[in-house]
């Protein structure tokens, strides 16, 4: 019962994805946004069911199969925040499909399965810090190269604060599930873990308020919704390993590295429309290497060669899917479309 009520609540949070996505993209970009969220779940499911599975986890019963494959299409639908308002969208689909058997299948194999090399090596990851977060992250990073900086990044603004709070609401309800039901039963490591998510979210919040106060003497809705999700995806592989206070101080880290992250960004040429690097890679990052912290030195640099792994191997087949439909059939929607909103071609008729 457990796993099902956990793929339950974890494909809500797609709904949560979708919402706080659509949140921060400009007007006419909203229905496409959404879209994109539940275009990975279109396409995902049934291929999980069919093949990812098989790839990952060999064989197990069917709610196991059901709550894993929640899992993928999230892992996939947080890549479509990178591409958001320049990308077609059966490119995306065809992108969703690949990635999802390609790269991340595999690297749940890694990571997961007793007869993955990583899992044989000994690193640590409750719920998907690297097959998930950092994975996602990484392809998001080289997506967005690919596809080049849109034509009017200043269109793109946070323009629905409720919507995007309650975006959040619903990821941090469905993070319970999340990380809890990857123990795979109801016993007092379950109950630690959701108290340790709830704790690293909260206190994810907290660092963002104080980052925020520091740099602009004022805080915002957006930086406790911010923060809490930094804080919930760093706890996402450590929230089993860490005890409550290590947990309340790696949200804190979390918002902190993010914040920092978001900072360099503007520096770099990579059109990251809605930050899935900063918030996924590198808070997956760190919460990974703390589980490193917290156990010792050859843990440490057990989770490093983890990170640097999914990183590559990410990032590498990220690339060559990405050419391939590059090659093939394009990826970029035309610059007269991207000029009057990517919404435009999902419009059924005359306006």
């Amino acid at each position: 019962m457990l796993l099902l009520l956990s793929a339950a609540a974890v494909v809500f949070m797609l709904f949560g994805l979708a919402l706080f996505y659509a949140g921060q993209t400009g007007e006419k970009s909203v229905t496409n946004t959404l879209l994109m969220s539940f275009g990975a779940f279109a396409v995902v499911l049934p291929l999980w069911n069919w093949i990812g599975f098989r790839i990952g986890f060999g064989t197990g019963d069917t709610v196991f199969l059901l709550f894993q494959g929640a899992f993928a299409v999230i892992a996939t639908a947080l890549i479509s925040g990178s591409v958001a308002e320049r990308m077609k969208f059966g490119a995306w689909i065809a992108f969703a499909a690949l990635w999802s058997v390609l790269v991340y299948a595999v690297l749940v194999r890694w990571t997961w399965n007793s007869e993955g090399w990583l899992f044989k090596l000994g690193a640590v990851d409750l719920a998907g810090g690297g097959p998930i977060h950092i994975a996602s992250g990484a392809a998001g990073v080289v997506l967005a190269i690919l596809l080049g900086q849109r034509l009017r990044p200043d269109a793109h603004a946070r323009l629905n604060v409720p919507q995007v709070m309650l975006g959040a609401g619903i990821l941090t309800f469905g993070w319970i599930f999340f990380n809890a039901g990857s123990v795979l039963e109801v016993n007092d490591t379950a109950y630690r873990v959701a108290l340790n998510t709830l704790l690293a979210a909260a206190t994810g919040a907290l660092g963002w308020f104080i980052a925020d106060s520091l740099r602009h003497q004022a805080v915002t809705a957006l930086s406790g919704a911010s923060g809490a999700v930094a804080g919930l995806v760093a706890i996402t592989p450590a929230a089993a390993t860490l005890n409550d206070w290590q947990s309340g101080l790696l949200g804190v880290a979390a918002a902190f590295a993010v914040y920092g992250a978001l900072q360099l960004k503007d520096r770099l040429p990579v059109d990251d429309a809605l930050d899935v690097a900063a918030f996924h890679l590198v808070a997956g990052v760190v919460g990974s290497l703390s589980i490193g912290v917290v156990m010792g030195w050859h843990q440490l640099g057990v989770q490093a060669l983890a990170v640097a792994v999914t990183i590559g191997y990410s990032a590498a087949a990220t690339l060559l899917i990405g050419l391939l439909l590059k090659f093939l059939f394009g990826m970029r929607i035309d610059a007269t479309v991207e000029q009057h909103g990517i919404d435009s071609v999902h419009r059924l008729g005359p306006n």
